[in-house]
């Protein structure tokens, strides 16, 4: 209608790290297809699981081919994703 093209649903999963490795964590996301972590942690740099801050997370998840975004809870409120976005 108008011009849109087709709707693509949009199926939103939750995780936490836990104590799991890095490469369980990125293994358990593949196999249940995620394509883009979405970071809502207002505070993301986990003293206990270093492997897990903004700044080492986004680099292991892209060698895993999986997108990374760190937004804050509010602002992921207002996102719109295209289908293809990483």
């Amino acid at each position: 209608m108008g011009g849109q093209g087709p709707v693509t649903a949009l199926i939103v999963l939750t995780i936490g790290h836990s104590t799991q490795s890095l490469e369980e964590f990125t293994e358990l996301l593949k196999a249940h297809g995620v394509t883009r972590v979405v970071e809502v942690r207002t505070v993301s740099r986990p003293r206990r699981n270093p492997k897990f801050s903004r700044e080492t997370l986004p680099e292991a998840l892209a060698a895993a081919g999986i997108g990374y975004l760190h937004t804050y809870p509010s602002e992921t409120l207002q996102m719109k994703f295209e289908p293809d976005q990483g």
